[in-house]
């Protein structure tokens, strides 16, 4: 569900589960912005530099969870996916009915 749902940032293609698809995109869009003279690819860049980041923290957080409770880490992970599709269940429900 994760990888169908969260897709793309502003019309630009990322995933969600894994970072390798990301930096690769990430170091072609610096090399449209830097060599190619793309205006665009600077934002496209920057967004796909702040997904990288979270990618990072992700795992920093994971280690450290998985450093101080072991085998339980899997479920702070979880919570936060529990969490998330809490958000867009209650987000595509109020976009899906009628404006009053």
């Amino acid at each position: 569900m994760q990888i169908s749902t969260f897709r793309s940032l502003e019309g630009i293609a990322y995933s969600s589960t894994l970072t390798t698809a990301n930096l690769r995109t990430l170091i072609t869009k610096i090399f449209d912005w830097r060599v190619g003279r793309e205006p665009a690819a600077r934002h496209h860049a920057a967004l796909l530099g702040w997904v990288v980041a979270a990618f990072a923290v992700g795992a920093a957080v994971g280690g450290l969870c998985t450093r101080l409770i072991h085998q339980r880490a899997a479920l702070v992970a979880a919570g936060i996916l529990i969490i998330v599709l809490v958000v867009v269940v209650v987000e595509t429900r109020r976009l899906e009915q009628p404006e009053r």
